[in-house]
């Protein structure tokens, strides 16, 4: 049996201590209005990763986790993330 996650999308809230990211993934459909709707989907970062995410994520970054999905005793669902892959360039067009 696999329970594996990947998802790819752009930052848009780290929490202060860095073990939690939300990114925003585009669905590959549209709606009846036409348009593409995205998913806020909140994922856990183990605190190794955390310091990595705080010194080279910001908002609006485009990332790829990989992880694994993980229901908890009162069945609220979670992403556990195993893996983060940074896409944006270090660098940035704007500096």
């Amino acid at each position: 049996m696999m329970n594996n996650v990947m998802l790819v999308g752009r930052v848009i809230n780290i929490n202060n201590d860095g073990t939690i990211i939300c990114i925003s993934v585009k669905r590959l459909f549209k709606n009846k209005e036409g348009e593409y709707k995205d998913d806020i989907i909140p994922c856990k970062i183990s605190s190794e990763m955390s310091d990595n995410i705080l010194d080279y994520c910001v908002k609006g970054d485009l990332i790829g986790i990989k992880g694994r999905v993980e229901v908890d005793d009162n069945n609220i669902i979670s992403i556990v993330s195993d893996k983060i892959t940074f896409i944006t360039p270090k660098y940035r067009e704007n500096n």
